[in-house]
């Protein structure tokens, strides 16, 4: 993931987390996000600055401290803790990652072979039942006694 990705994944974590849709948001719910980055990170993050990252409108990456005041918030240690934790899922918490590790691709020679292998045997049972009976002759038919 790039570290655009990764900002976008915390803001959607970080409105998820507090209870708000990103896209209906309001003033107030911006100033109460702010409060309690500042709460459990003791940074402050101006509120221009946190609605610029929620609304993924920003130019250049924001500052470490206010993408470690978030990852704070969302429980992690710092923002490299974050981007570690996201950027390496383990399949046990990733569950599209999970079901991946699970398919398993057949390869196209394998396919062909399968195809090529039902064809023969098709071909080979219909000639096989659609074939005429060889006329039986019986050796008792004739016989007279």
């Amino acid at each position: 993931m790039t570290d655009r990705q990764l900002i976008e994944l915390g803001a959607h974590e970080l409105a998820a987390r507090h209870g708000f849709n990103l896209d209906s948001m309001r003033q107030r719910d911006f100033e109460y996000l702010c409060t309690r980055i500042e709460e459990s990170s003791g940074i402050l993050i101006s509120l221009s600055t946190i609605k610029r990252i929620l609304n993924g409108q920003y130019n250049r990456l924001p500052q470490v401290a206010t993408l470690n005041a978030i990852a704070v918030n969302l429980g992690y240690d710092n923002w490299q803790a974050f981007k570690a934790a996201k950027q390496a899922p383990t399949p046990q918490s990733n569950p599209v990652a999970k079901a991946k590790a699970k398919t398993r691709r057949l390869s196209y020679p394998l396919i062909a072979a399968g195809i090529v292998g039902l064809f023969i045997i098709s071909l080979l049972s219909f000639n096989y039942f659609s074939s005429t009976p060889a006329p039986t002759t019986s050796k008792y038919k004739n016989i007279t006694v």
